[in-house]
């Protein structure tokens, strides 16, 4: 699955999953089978440089920004959860 920086016209929690795995991966050069969502960010080693680089990529691909970031949140679902809330709230993704 390549990661596309196109604007998604519809958008589920599978996809959402699917779409910050394989970017998460890709940043830290493991295999998306590797990343745990439940496990803190912090134990892959993401840093704030790369993970500002993956929320600018979401924020493309979700169509808008984010008023949060990546690091705020312990792990992954956290963070997830948010950004489907944000899809929610906002409308723009169903």
């Amino acid at each position: 699955m390549s990661v596309s920086s196109q604007p998604q016209t519809k958008l589920d929690s599978p996809e959402l999953e699917r779409w910050f795995i394989t970017r998460l991966a890709r940043s830290l050069k493991l295999e998306t089978d590797q990343i745990d969502l439940h496990e803190p960010l912090l134990r892959y080693g993401l840093d704030s440089v790369e993970s500002v680089r993956i929320s600018a990529d979401l924020e493309i691909w979700l169509g808008f920004q984010l008023d949060r970031l990546i690091l705020e949140f312990p792990d992954a679902v956290s963070f997830l959860s948010f950004v489907s809330e944000e899809i929610s709230r906002r409308g723009e993704r169903t």
